[in-house]
């Protein structure tokens, strides 16, 4: 199974962050296999600050927050050893064990024109993690033969990761916060404005965990459309829109 998971910006300030990001790699046993999709955290509120003092553009306020989530997703993987990298493949398990789909979902020409053949392509076997690193090429994720919607604060990480899962075709997105869902009054007030948009439009499954949910979680799988942990036999995360 493949999935995505969000480390929201936020967990930057929080002391588990490494054993969140080793714990990943370490629930990733094949057939799955796991892109980690990095917010924007301190670097993404630079941003805004500089927007607040400046008269910035919300386009150009959007692409500078991409390079802030660069910035975490580097941070992640100097923390972590998980590799990391603009292009990255997944590996997915079947007869041969050698399937593997392409991050960009793009043909290969498509991503020979777009992508500079320089860039490095990382390989995500089964059983593996990575870590995606966002680059200015960012828009080719948006969902396929859909309207491209306005860039600014509405559309920020957790939308992102919405359309590279759908573009991939994840079998879930799972949404690393700070407090549960249960925590909230809704679970829209955990996610930016239009991820509930973009993660029905691509009919996506999304489990939001906090992280101690997370750390609490022995094996990932997928039991009736639900994500359980064996450590307790019930379901540690199931929201799912």
């Amino acid at each position: 199974m493949k999935y995505i998971i969000k480390v929201g910006g936020s967990l930057y300030y929080r002391p588990e962050l490494k054993r969140v990001l080793a714990h990943a790699a370490g629930l990733m046993k094949a057939p799955h296999s796991a892109v980690i999709v990095p917010g924007g955290g301190p670097f993404a509120d630079q941003v805004r600050r500089a927007q607040q003092r400046w008269p910035i553009a919300d386009g150009t306020a959007h692409d500078m927050a991409l390079l802030a989530m660069r910035q975490y997703g580097l941070m992640l993987a100097a923390l972590s050893d998980l590799p990391a990298a603009e292009q990255v493949q997944m590996g997915v398990a079947g007869e041969d064990g050698e399937a593997a789909v392409a991050l960009t979902g793009l043909p290969a020409a498509e991503r020979a024109r777009d992508m500079p053949a320089a860039k490095q392509v990382q390989n995500i076997p089964a059983g593996g993690c990575g870590i995606w690193l966002p680059s200015e090429d960012t828009a080719v994720w948006l969902p396929q033969n859909r309207p491209a919607p306005a860039f600014d604060w509405r559309l920020t990480s957790d939308s992102i990761a919405a359309c590279l899962a759908d573009r991939l075709g994840a079998d879930w997105l799972v949404l690393i916060k700070p407090v549960p869902v249960a925590k909230v009054d809704a679970f829209s007030d955990l996610v930016d404005e239009r991820f509930c948009e973009l993660a029905a439009a691509g009919n996506l499954r999304v489990a939001s965990v906090s992280v101690p949910e997370w750390l609490d979680l022995l094996y990932i799988t997928d039991v009736e459309g639900k994500i359980v942990t064996y450590q307790s036999n019930t379901t540690a995360c199931n929201t799912q829109i």
